[in-house]
């Protein structure tokens, strides 16, 4: 079927090619705005450019798995398509549904070896996402604008998300990343406010990509892994409500703007395995009174300290050697170098209160374990004890630690299968450290703050009780009158309560 053969068929409604047509060129039903089914044969290898672009009407189509290519535009503008299916036999479609804005589903069947250029941007109605895992690689502006768009499981496999591959997806919330990523663009997640899932850095990635975390003020605080030997610039940019970030002995570079307008981060240890410091990388850190400099660091650029409140840098190195890193200091006339410095005194040792505490469970009186900080101004619970006193409730979770990749894992609305919990091995008030690592909940990464505590050997992580309702779904209270904490496993979690 020749180049634009029915381009502009207005009335044209359904059309079935014979099996003996082995090629059909661009334009061919290009603007056929009455065009609703097509039918293609096997015999057909490639949907080419402009193909079925404009056809306004066309809601259902099947590709055989004879299709190889999809070529730029083949659909664009087909905006009464609501699903499609990319067979397994499909290795490239650039472009292919550019605009497509009621397109709600698309499943990409198993062989499909990665996701092309612009495939689905500006797919507008986009809400489900089916990636195999032999897709390797999210091209460039692959879901660019999707903006219905709330979660995508990136399977494992894939190794490279290109630029702005996410970008625009304004409502998107969860998108994990597994173990085989190793490179992420910076800005393949841009312009995603409501971005909560990616918290994770996979354990292929080496360097955190450029503008990773840029702007994600839900981070609180966050823990670098140790597989990381260089932050990249604007990784962690404004995100101004980070208090804290745990730097492994395994970096060595901390990149320019890193850590730039993290206003709420109010310490930091920059480790003896770090040698360059780079621009403006902790530049109006407003929070930062004082910083450990260890005398491994070689290299401290422009402006890397600038713009804050630091009062005091205790330096690991002489005199000589600060002035050989970093000059004479004219970036922070008020601040106070301390050669040959361990670091600043250590703070007040942290210390949890352990309670009985009686909460009622829609209505029934459970006794749990807990542990309190601020004099019991914010209480503790541990996750298994929690999922045993929900067990049976309409907000029942199971719960699961993931030994390979070190992390914990939820299952919401499911019962709870590991049993009645042990006993601890400590009693009475124990010394913590505040925590903020991934919890998975039903596979998205969820940062929850926990304290946790070190024993023989052992540790142990205890969840704020409103942390974890709003997180699986259930309402948690105080009641004033009875002063007492209580829980509806059948109602959302309200802040108000």
């Amino acid at each position: 079927i020749g180049a634009i053969a029915f381009k502009g068929c207005a009335n044209l409604e359904r059309v079935t090619v014979a099996d003996s047509v082995t090629e059909i060129d661009g334009g061919a039903f290009e603007g056929c705005t009455s065009l609703k089914y097509v039918n293609i044969p096997h015999s057909v290898t490639e949907i080419r450019t402009n193909l079925f672009k404009d056809c306004t009407s066309l809601v259902d189509i099947t590709l055989p798995n004879s299709v190889t290519r999809i070529w730029g535009d083949a659909f664009k503008g087909c905006t009464s398509m609501k699903s499609i299916t990319i067979p397994g036999s499909v290795t490239e479609m650039e472009a292919a549904f550019y605009g497509c804005t009621a397109l709600e589903s698309v499943t990409m069947e198993r062989g499909v070896p990665s996701i092309g250029f612009a495939a689905f941007q500006d797919c507008t109605g986009l809400k489900n996402v089916t990636i195999p895992d032999t897709v390797t690689t999210i091209e460039g502006q692959a879901f660019w604008g999707c903006t219905a768009l709330e979660s995508v499981t990136i399977p494992e496999g894939v190794t490279t998300i290109e630029k702005l591959a996410f970008a625009e997806c304004e409502n998107l919330k969860y998108a994990a990343l597994p173990d085989s990523v190793t490179s992420v663009d910076g800005s393949a997640f841009f312009g995603c406010p409501n971005l909560q899932g990616v918290a994770t850095i996979p354990a292929g990635m080496t360097r955190i990509a450029n503008g990773m975390f840029d702007g994600r003020t839900d981070l609180t605080s966050f823990v670098i892994p140790d597989h990381i030997t260089e932050i990249g610039y604007w990784s962690f940019r404004d995100c101004t409500n980070l208090k804290s970030i745990t730097i492994p002995n395994s970096v060595t570079v901390i990149g320019n703007s890193a850590f730039m307008g993290c206003s709420g981060l109010t310490s930091i240890t920059i480790p003896s395995s770090v040698t360059t410091i780079e621009a403006w990388a902790f530049a109006g850190c407003r929070g930062l009174t004082s910083v450990f400099i260890p005398d491994s660091v070689t290299e401290i650029q422009v402006h890397a300290l600038a713009g804050g409140n630091i009062s005091d840098i205790y330096y690991g190195g002489t005199e000589e050697q600060w002035k050989a890193i970093q000059g004479d200091g004219k970036d922070m006339p008020h601040t106070t170098i301390h050669y040959n410095s361990a670091g600043p005194a250590p703070g007040p040792i942290l210390k949890a209160r352990e309670d009985k505490q009686t909460i009622y469970i829609d209505g029934k009186a459970v006794t749990f374990t807990t542990y309190s900080v601020n004099n019991g101004g914010v209480n503790y619970v541990r996750l298994v004890d929690l999922a045993q006193g929900l067990s049976g409730t309409a907000a029942s979770f199971d719960v699961k630690w993931n030994a390979q990749k070190e992390h914990v894992e939820l299952k919401s609305k499911s019962p709870y299968t590991a049993g009645t919990p042990g006993e601890t091995p400590y009693h009475g008030e124990m010394v913590y450290e505040t925590v903020i690592g991934p919890t998975y909940i039903d596979g998205a990464a969820k940062n929850l703050e926990a304290i946790r505590f070190e024993y023989q050997g052992g540790g142990y992580t205890y969840y704020k009780l409103r942390d974890l309702g709003e997180a699986l779904g259930f309402n948690v209270g105080w009641d004033n009158a009875n002063e007492r904490i209580y829980l509806e496993t059948d109602k959302p979690y309200d802040p108000a309560n």
